[in-house]
């Protein structure tokens, strides 16, 4: 039998979602204080007997989802989302990352390089906001620039020299090891057996 031509042929684990997870009903409570959330969600546990995830997990989608602010040059990860099909990136640029050149009342307008065989085209693609988030690929690099800067003010107030630059994991140092209660062991190869 030949393979299917469609569209989006291929993607039945790709785009769909994980078992009770479709949304977070907690989170759609953003005007209540989080005590009275919590306390709500004991009673509901107390009176049904459910688990917790159920409660937490099924429902629409997630509201926090179209309150998210995207600005034009913020880097996003695209992720398809099964359940909203307006609006859904092809399959070849799912899980991939890219800048945002356009903000629209719904929708993005992102560039992803895509390979074809021997170079990297950038393309641009228009996304629905359900299909993309904010990327976590710069935060570490963030987060180093800040504590550089705190080391660099608190370096120049004593007059010392820091190094800012990240260092390699060397060797580990050398330590004696104790036979006490650790009986060495002998390991010798096995003996070659030719068989016939």
């Amino acid at each position: 039998m030949p393979n299917t031509k469609g569209y989006r042929r291929g993607t039945r684990y790709m785009f769909s979602i994980p078992f009770r997870h479709h949304g977070n009903a907690s989170e759609a409570c953003v005007s209540v204080d989080r005590m009275d959330v919590v306390k709500f969600i004991e009673n509901w546990l107390t009176l049904t007997g459910a688990p917790f995830g159920v409660f937490r997990r099924i429902g629409p989608l997630v509201t926090s989802t179209y309150l998210k602010v995207f600005k034009v040059g913020d880097i996003v990860d695209i992720k398809g989302l099964g359940s909203v099909q307006k609006g859904m990136p092809h399959k070849v640029y799912h899980g991939k990352t890219g800048r945002v050149f356009n903000v629209t009342k719904r929708a993005l307008g992102v560039v992803v390089n895509k390979q074809i065989r021997n170079r990297i085209i950038p393309k641009k693609i228009n996304v629905r906001i359900e299909h993309v988030k904010h990327s976590k690929c710069r935060d570490d690099f963030l987060r180093r620039v800040k504590e550089n800067e705190r080391k660099k003010k608190e370096a120049k107030e004593k007059g010392e020299f820091v190094q800012l630059k990240r260092q390699p994991v060397g060797p580990t140092c050398g330590h004696f090891v104790s036979t006490k209660n650790n009986v060495p062991e002998v390991v010798l190869p096995v003996p070659y057996e030719f068989v016939a």
